[in-house]
């Protein structure tokens, strides 16, 4: 991308900006919130982006995630590789074709953590992870008509902290989920924006949003003293 198409972004970071292009992103998940992320990203100036994920694109998928009829059958992650190529010819991907328990030499290697997944069980997993690696990471989560955005920089606060013992209502964007097909477009909102603060040395906050009711709440986030995962 040539500067003049991220003019806008220059002006809302600062110098930011160069800390933006720099940053390894590693998304994990590349489904109904993974792909609008990796597409956001490459669109705001992110020059290197990792992609996890095993699974094939599929019928179900055109509704609500960024890929397109002629891609069905395609690794999702390749499949996304080559659109984020025609927004960014100059943007490096990586693609991982695998669950991302078994990669963590990848997680490991990135600077930021983007959280696509689908259900909380697995988010905690990745938690642990982001926490093992020292990584900062941002969290997003949707299903039906409401979702939440979060980051967690390294050294700072972990999702355990948030939820205690993991006692959290298991919300899902899997296979069969009930969805609206807008709803992703606004995870991808609310991470991007998490992303921004996360880069301008922010404090972590949790944003829980509701497409019915058009409400949002924000909450500061805080280490926990007695967290068995980053105290």
């Amino acid at each position: 991308m040539s500067s003049t198409e991220l003019d806008r972004q220059k002006l809302l970071l600062g110098e930011a900006f160069e800390n933006v292009r720099k940053k390894h992103v590693c998304v994990v998940g590349t489904g109904a919130i993974g792909s609008n992320i990796a597409i956001n990203l490459a669109r705001n100036g992110f020059s290197k982006i990792t992609l996890v994920d095993l699974d094939k694109v599929e019928t179900p998928n055109i509704g609500t995630q960024e890929f397109f009829q002629d891609q069905k059958g395609l690794q999702k992650t390749k499949a996304l590789s080559l659109t984020l190529k025609r927004i960014n010819e100059n943007i490096i991907v990586r693609t991982v074709d695998s669950d991302f328990r078994n990669a963590e030499k990848t997680i490991s290697s990135c600077d930021v953590v983007m959280d696509g997944l689908d259900s909380m069980s697995l988010r905690f997993e990745l938690n642990l992870l982001t926490v093992k690696y020292g990584k900062d990471y941002i969290l997003s989560a949707c299903a039906g008509f409401s979702g939440m955005s979060a980051y967690f920089p390294a050294g700072g606060p972990c999702l355990e902290c948030v939820f205690p013992g993991r006692k959290v209502r298991e919300s899902s964007c899997a296979p069969g989920a009930r969805q609206i097909g807008v709803l992703p477009e606004t995870a991808k909102v609310a991470a991007s924006i998490s992303t921004v603060l996360l880069l301008t040395n922010q404090q972590s906050v949790l944003v829980g949003y509701g497409l019915n009711t058009s409400s949002m709440e924000k909450v500061r986030i805080k280490k926990r003293v007695d967290c068995p995962v980053c105290r």
